[in-house]
């Protein structure tokens, strides 16, 4: 069965994980473009344009809002990159050190500030076949992402 009417993957972040949402995007990458969108449009003579913008009547100068969208955009942008290439490495192969960053990156969102990536790495490809370093990858990146999501939301 395919991912949705017209496209096999989200055609921004390539998933299949999550469910399609609305013109070919993800429910992840269709909030971060239709943000772009909404950015895109921010006009300071209509009000109505600025959803997202800050409050904060200091804020409302030309140079202040052309600041703030660049960095919004930046950020969106950066966001869409690393969906993809979370994507792309969940479908190729994982090798040691791509094991121990993901560690590090689950160990700290727990608080804990032990470091795999260092010398980790090669016993993470001496120990484990190429088939449980990816699920291994697979389920930390799970944890990942949902811990991310409760903080981010919460």
């Amino acid at each position: 069965m395919p991912w949705s009417r017209h496209s096999e993957s989200c055609r921004q972040c390539t998933t299949t994980r999550f469910k399609h949402k609305a013109k070919g995007l993800c429910i992840r990458c269709y909030s971060l473009v239709r943000q772009t969108e909404v950015i895109q449009h921010w006009d300071l003579l209509d009000r109505t344009t600025l959803k997202g913008y800050p409050k904060n009547s200091a804020m409302w100068t030309q140079k202040t809002l052309e600041w703030t969208r660049k960095h919004r955009l930046q950020s969106i942008k950066s966001r869409l990159s690393h969906y993809r290439y979370r994507e792309e490495t969940l479908r190729g192969e994982v090798d040691g050190h791509l094991l121990a960053c993901q560690f590090d990156r689950v160990a700290e969102l727990a608080g804990s500030k032990a470091c795999f990536s260092r010398g980790g790495s090669n016993r993470f490809d001496w120990d484990y076949t190429p088939e449980q370093k990816k699920k291994l990858f697979s389920i930390l990146n799970e944890i990942e992402e949902t811990s991310s999501r409760r903080i981010f939301i919460g």
